[in-house]
């Protein structure tokens, strides 16, 4: 009983500071906005994704990304540091006037076609059998493994953005092959199908380090962690 006492304790605790952490980050957006060049479109639907405490120096670091519409843009990972209420340091990754940037908020093809479209990019059989066996939010799948992939297959709509500077509405696809010689992370244009970005986790890995696993070459690994699904990182361990 103490046990779940103590448990229940723990879970109150961790949404209560992250409740707190929203309303800060809210605070520090209303009064800092333009110093940061950003709009109100920018910064209105913000995630706060997870939190770490630092004991040496005594802050959270909160890991939030930037949405709109309840979509996520993709790697617009922001670090921020908060001790006793306030914001004192931040690593910022939000991309500003984002409402002049985005192509489209409805896609035209469908997170089961953009597993399809994924597969003929990277040159592999058509998917089978593919099904919904969760649905995690508004527009996040996990679809089974289609007969491709060695794990199940995680799809979100995201904005990508693009070197032109816009951000194109896509589907963020990870596919670990039969054959675990790739596992790639990819971003389906959600209109035309075509491939925006890929990543390759396993020739990410460096083999020779202890702290061996699937991670992408991103700007941090906390943007990895916010962006990548985390129940991928437990894949591979050292002994």
């Amino acid at each position: 009983m103490k046990k779940y006492a103590f448990l229940f304790l723990l879970c109150t605790i961790g949404f209560s500071n992250a409740q707190d952490n929203q309303a800060i980050l809210e605070n520090h957006f209303n009064t800092n906005r333009a110093q940061l060049g950003l709009s109100q479109e920018d910064v209105s639907d913000f995630k706060v994704e997870s939190s770490t405490y630092s004991k040496s120096m005594r802050i959270d670091n909160v890991y939030v990304s930037q949405r709109i519409s309840g979509i996520e843009v993709f790697n617009s990972t922001s670090v921020f540091g908060i001790k006793n209420g306030v914001v004192v340091s931040s690593k910022m990754g939000f991309i500003p006037n984002t409402a002049q940037k985005i192509n489209t908020t409805t896609p035209v093809i469908s997170a089961q076609n953009a597993i399809v479209k994924a597969a003929t990019a990277i040159g592999i059989s058509a998917p089978t059998a593919l099904e919904i066996l969760e649905t995690t939010a508004p527009n996040s799948f996990v679809f089974n493994t289609g007969s491709i992939s060695l794990n199940n297959i995680p799809v979100s709509l995201v904005f990508q953005p693009m070197q032109d500077g816009t951000l194109n509405l896509a589907w963020d696809i990870s596919i670990y092959l039969l054959d675990a010689s790739h596992y790639y992370s990819m971003r389906i244009d959600a209109i035309t199908g075509a491939l925006l970005s890929s990543n390759d986790w396993v020739t990410s890995c460096d083999f020779g380090k202890p702290t061996h696993n699937h991670l992408p070459n991103t700007n941090t690994a906390a943007a990895f962690y916010i962006n990548q699904k985390t129940q991928f990182l437990s894949m591979h361990k050292t002994g």
